[in-house]
């Protein structure tokens, strides 16, 4: 019996691939022609060729437009600013996601100059989408023009409406 027991009991024998020991596959070779470099996580390019994913091209499309909207808005001012383009988009995306904030939070939060947020500011007053508001401190505030109170504000409103009629 003790026999039996050590059979069943045996370790399995050794592996020496360390990627195969660790449960993993072995890497991939890069997708360019001619590099085969291998790959991280695997991904379909090496790290020297990582700028030909699908993915990072459009990440560098995007930020590619948005450098040429603040370009053309340092040079033509309030008339290069695009309402439906990325800068102008990604400001009203904000507002609407956290609510009426300072021109300089925003352009911290967004990571751009803070006379680029003025200039787009101004522009979207113009086109009704913006309104310029003052918190309790005094402080210059943007909000959306169309802003709807969230759930909460909303309960809060009911609650004072039923509290006062009744």
């Amino acid at each position: 019996m003790a026999d039996e027991l050590r059979g069943r009991w045996r370790r399995a024998p050794r592996v020496t691939d360390p990627e195969r020991a660790q449960g993993r596959p072995a890497p991939r070779a890069c997708a360019v022609r001619g590099c085969g470099g291998p790959t991280r996580e695997g991904k379909p390019y090496c790290p020297a060729h990582v700028e030909q994913s699908p993915y990072v091209q459009r990440v560098l499309d995007r930020l590619a437009r948005f450098e040429f909207e603040r370009e053309r808005v340092r040079q033509r001012g309030r008339r290069g600013v695009d309402l439906r383009g990325e800068t102008a988009q990604e400001l009203l995306r904000e507002l609407r996601v956290n609510g009426p904030r300072s021109p300089a939070g925003l352009a911290k939060a967004l990571g751009i100059d803070h006379w680029v947020v003025l200039v787009h500011a101004g522009a979207l007053e113009e086109a009704g989408q913006l309104r310029r508001a003052y918190g309790e401190q005094g402080q210059e505030l943007l909000a959306l023009s169309q802003a709807r109170p969230g759930p909460w504000r909303r309960w809060a409103a009911r609650r004072r409406r039923l509290s006062s009629a009744g």
